[in-house]
């Protein structure tokens, strides 16, 4: 709705709403909140299976063994469904990015026992020694890949496809999907959890405020868009969206339950 309000005045979109929202194809897009549908189909997924009575023992936490095994388990399915969706390419009826689903899944999985043993808190000192390391090796690796596939001109067949490049891109990956977050989260843990002015309510505001800076970026760019002020833009645009959040949360009821 927002692409075809900023672009339909400006001649950019020129079909009716339906004929834009559908496309050519007939495919659906979702625009950059892509990854929301995602979790939703993943967390109506999981609400059916505690709703059968599924998972009433406390959950073990992720152990070496769990995250080694996930990243194994992700990089084939990865490579696999590259083959029918090649990565960053068209995915079907919608644009829900199922090149990406095996690492979304893993990580989805892997989040519930994480979670439930507080490692937003804490996560155990020799996971994220081993997860530091290997997400480094990782981006070592796909720096040399991409190095690699763009000298010799071979970048499409490192997105999908029966190809080596593919096979490796895919295996890099699944690393650092699977490791790259457990190391990030106590880097972040760490690092940025400090105390603010208003710090809890921005960051009971901050799913919120991603969901809608799009509609105050692309909004405030539109607005001033004779004036080259990008930084304005920026600013005003994140200021906005944890504001409009932050309101939504606290006087809306039922928001705080979705949000």
């Amino acid at each position: 709705m927002l692409v075809y309000a900023v672009e339909h005045p400006f001649g950019g979109a020129t079909g009716t709403f339906w004929q834009e929202y559908l496309g050519a194809e007939k495919q659906i897009d979702t625009g950059p909140l892509w990854f929301v549908g995602v979790l939703l189909l993943y967390s109506l997924a999981y609400a059916a299976r505690r709703l059968r009575g599924a998972e009433r023992r406390r959950l073990p936490a992720p152990t070496v063994r769990t995250l080694v095994v996930s990243a194994v388990v992700v990089a084939p399915l990865s490579f696999a469904i590259r083959l029918a969706y090649p990565y960053g390419g068209e995915a079907g009826f919608t644009d829900l990015n199922l090149w990406q689903w095996p690492a979304c899944i893993a990580v989805f999985v892997l989040g519930i026992p994480a979670a439930r043993h507080d490692w937003v808190h804490e996560v155990p000192p020799h996971l994220v020694r081993l997860s530091r390391l290997l997400t480094w090796a990782g981006v070592v690796a796909m720096t040399a890949l991409l190095y690699v596939t763009g000298s010799r001109d071979v970048v499409d067949d490192m997105l999908g496809g029966w190809s080596p490049y593919a096979a490796a891109f895919a295996c890099i990956e699944a690393v650092l999907v699977v490791f790259g977050p457990v190391w990030l989260l106590d880097l972040a843990r760490r690092r940025l959890e400090v105390h603010l002015p208003w710090g809890d309510q921005l960051g009971r505001s901050a799913y919120g405020a991603f969901m809608l800076q799009a509609v105050f970026l692309l909004g405030l760019a539109v607005a001033l868009r004779p004036v080259p002020v990008a930084v304005l833009v920026a600013v005003g645009a994140v200021t906005a969206s944890f504001g409009a959040a932050w309101l939504l949360i606290d006087k809306v009821p039922g928001v705080a339950k979705v949000l």
